[in-house]
């Protein structure tokens, strides 16, 4: 169980150098790049609101097609990694940002599934 924001940087890390399958690799792959890009987006734009606007669609599925079906939690995800990075590294917004992760990505694992 993942339990906050820097643990699940880590355990997308451990899936990467384990011996996870190929697609659960590359898909920890994917994640961590794009993690790292709203990490980079939070510290380089002026506000949320062109952050949102930014890092919506950094390919969170294949061509950013089916993006909008995840919208409500990547809008949610985008708003606290905002916040996290600019200044307000509490306890409760690390565990909010984990568990705005884990319904997203529950989520997106219903859409890609559909995508097969």
């Amino acid at each position: 169980m993942i339990t906050s924001y820097m643990q699940l940087i880590q355990t997308l890390n451990n899936i990467i150098n384990g011996d996870a399958g190929y697609v659960q690799t590359q898909l920890a792959k994917e994640d961590l790049k794009r993690l790292e890009k709203l990490q980079e987006l939070a510290k380089s734009c002026e506000n949320e609101a062109e952050m949102q606007k930014q890092g919506l669609y950094i390919g969170w599925t294949n061509g950013d097609i089916r993006t909008h079906e995840l919208a409500v939690p990547l809008k949610q995800l985008i708003k606290a990694i905002y916040a996290y990075e600019n200044g307000e590294k509490t306890a409760e917004l690390d565990d909010k940002i984990t568990n705005i992760w884990v319904n997203f990505h529950q989520l997106r694992l219903k859409v890609l599934i559909h995508c097969l």
